[in-house]
């Protein structure tokens, strides 16, 4: 009998598909201006998903932790809305891989910062 796959581990490969579906067909659909960009906004969700179906999978939880004062306390996470706050792609490579750093973590990283510098700064020419 097949192993039962988790709920949050499922819907975070179903994100991960989508994302990256979205991200190859924007980039390929013809006379876009922004292409490059949406193509590295959306693959960068669809690695983070990735990468939080892992963790998932692991029975470990990708979310931020809060400063707690004090040994013995409970465990508590930042929250927006009143849900955690997921790790980002740069937290999760760093949780990922610890010190490794494989030509995947640096592809990865490469593509971050250029997603980091659309989104954040400017868009650059880059199509």
């Amino acid at each position: 009998m097949p192993k039962r796959v988790q709920k949050k581990v499922k819907d975070n490969l179903d994100k991960c598909r989508s994302a990256a579906i979205v991200a190859v067909s924007s980039y390929n659909r013809p006379g876009s201006q922004f292409r490059t960009a949406e193509y590295l906004v959306m693959i960068t969700i669809a690695w983070t998903a990735i990468f939080h179906s892992l963790f998932y999978r692991r029975h470990r939880r990708p979310w931020y932790r809060r400063k707690t004062s004090g040994a013995g306390t409970a465990i508590r996470y930042l929250k927006i809305d009143g849900e955690p706050k997921h790790w980002d792609l740069a937290e999760c490579l760093k949780q990922y891989y610890n010190n490794k750093t494989p030509p995947e973590r640096k592809n990865l990283e490469f593509l971050l910062g250029l997603r980091n510098k659309i989104e954040h700064r400017h868009l650059p020419e880059l199509d």
